[in-house]
């Protein structure tokens, strides 16, 4: 049975889930109090109450960590978020207490101050921890993240680099005065050329074994993670091979990468991903280029690559399965060069 105290802002209903466990909430009135209690009186009757279901959100958040988020690729990621998380108001609600409006009125909140993007990817994070509430710690029925207002995760960019910024990045990384790569900036030059003509993403390109690049057969083989190596899959997992087409222009920089590589170590290019990415700003900002991401590469290449591949070549050669994903993230469609490609007329 249902208890009620009163309190200075109204009345406190309180529910007994056993276990020395307990369901508590305030209300205004004494009838929203009854109300309330009775609707969780059946919940618990019906099982879809329990114990474990008054336990906050935060604590939720970090018992999924601790089982859960700390053995993925992402485990820093998760960690940070987490921590960043649990800080918010809504946290220290029940588990059984969040609804969908719950969640869309933290996800409003949370877009004042940072990106859609960043905000469906913690909101991926919390919603994998109620469906393991769900599923595994069976103390809720339901994930209120499945009903909630859908955010859009992709940041779309119709960001295309230009020949003149193309010819910026090569001066200021030296690529071209340093045919041996001796500077590691040359290198990043180099890697910035190579994903011109592929598409392939930068960590994928620094994980590149020397037997995994094939000039005869003008391929390179990519994997997005590597076990027992750098990204190595905390998982496990590996996400299957595959192979890019290369251009000539792709082999001739990956053949000066191979032949100045440091024997030392076992990789390609010799890059960690924190060298790259420091080297890489620092080229970009003194070739004085605004609002140009690694990424934006991809975008390039694969708008190029279209005018030669058919659509499943290239969702193969880039490595993007979804292809709603390839035709409104990394492509950007030429109409005119599309209209010079047509007949007179299509009828009579």
């Amino acid at each position: 049975m249902a208890s009620f105290e009163p309190r200075p802002n109204g009345v406190k209903a309180v529910i007994s889930l056993g276990r020395k466990k307990k369901l508590a909430r305030v209300f205004p009135t004494q009838r929203e109090a009854e109300e309330w209690a009775r609707k969780q009186e059946l919940a618990k009757d019906s099982g879809n109450l329990s114990a474990g279901a008054a336990t906050s959100v935060a604590v939720l958040l970090e018992i999924w960590y601790e089982r859960e988020g700390a053995h993925t690729d992402s485990a820093v990621w998760n960690l940070n978020a987490i921590n960043r998380i649990c800080k918010e108001a809504w946290t220290r609600q029940a588990v059984a207490q969040v609804t969908p409006d719950v969640i869309n009125k933290r996800n409003r909140a949370r877009m004042v101050t940072v990106k859609e993007t960043s905000v469906a990817r913690e909101m991926n994070l919390i919603s994998k921890a109620f469906t393991y509430a769900m599923d595994s710690l069976l103390w809720i029925k339901t994930n209120p993240c499945r009903r909630s207002i859908k955010l859009n995760n992709h940041d779309r960019r119709d960001r295309l680099i230009t020949p003149g910024e193309i010819a910026a990045v090569r001066a200021s990384t030296g690529v071209d005065d340093d045919p041996d790569l001796h500077t590691l900036t040359a290198r990043v030059g180099a890697c910035f050329l190579v994903s011109m003509e592929t598409g392939v993403r930068s960590g994928e390109l620094l994980r590149v074994r020397p037997e995994h690049y094939s000039p005869e057969r003008k391929v390179l083989r990519v994997a997005a993670a590597e076990r027992g190596g750098r990204k190595t899959a905390r998982s496990g997992k590996r996400l299957a091979w595959r192979d890019v087409p290369l251009t000539d222009e792709a082999i001739r920089w990956l053949d000066k990468l191979l032949a100045t590589r440091d024997k030392k170590q076992p990789y390609l290019v010799g890059l960690t991903d924190s060298q790259r990415d420091a080297l890489w700003r620092k080229a970009r900002d003194r070739a004085g280029i605004e609002d140009l991401q690694y990424r934006d590469l991809k975008h390039t290449a694969c708008t190029k690559l279209a005018e030669h591949l058919d659509v499943i070549a290239l969702s193969h050669a880039v490595g993007t399965k979804n292809l709603k994903l390839l035709r409104d993230t990394y492509y950007s469609p030429d109409a005119e060069r599309q209209a010079q490609k047509l007949p007179a007329r299509l009828v009579g």
